[in-house]
């Protein structure tokens, strides 16, 4: 769950928004470069890849015990993005992987 307490790690991406912390992780949302790009991050260190991070999306289907997956639940059950919206980005995602 996540918890109002200040940054414990330096995270250098001015577009990620903070969330708060879950344990010893400082939790982000990114909105990326587009809403198909909307993704969650769990920092555990200042260096620059001491993170774990997935798209929103893929994270809600990601097993249940998994952090990613906690933090996806936790932003939409908050309302911090729209379900309707993510519908749209899961389509758009689902295409440009069967383009590629």
């Amino acid at each position: 769950m996540l918890e109002a307490l200040p940054k414990r790690f330096h995270h250098d991406c001015s577009g990620c928004v903070y969330l708060g912390r879950m344990g010893d992780l400082d939790a982000y949302l990114c909105p990326g470069v587009s809403e198909v790009m909307l993704s969650v991050i769990l920092r555990h260190g200042d260096d620059g890849p001491e993170y774990a991070s997935t798209l929103l999306s893929a994270a809600l289907y990601s097993p249940c015990d998994s952090p990613l997956h906690k933090l996806a639940k936790e932003v939409v059950h908050k309302g911090l993005v729209r379900l309707s919206v993510r519908t749209e980005a899961v389509e758009e995602q689902r295409d440009l992987w069967r383009d590629s």
